[in-house]
């Protein structure tokens, strides 16, 4: 299973944790965190949905 959050790190509570602990229960996990880039992921979005994929 691969699932994608985005949230402002403000956002990251232990109810975050607890529904990944549900989501994931007795599987190991990889944790990786990014810093977005909102223009460009913006860009992205637009070329996806209008067809433009690079």
């Amino acid at each position: 299973m691969y699932t994608v959050y985005r949230l402002n790190v403000n956002e990251l509570n232990n109810q975050f944790v607890e529904i990944l602990k549900m989501l994931f229960r007795d599987k190991e996990i990889e944790i990786v965190v990014s810093e977005i880039d909102e223009t460009a992921y913006l860009l992205r979005l637009f070329e996806v949905l209008c067809g433009f994929v690079a």
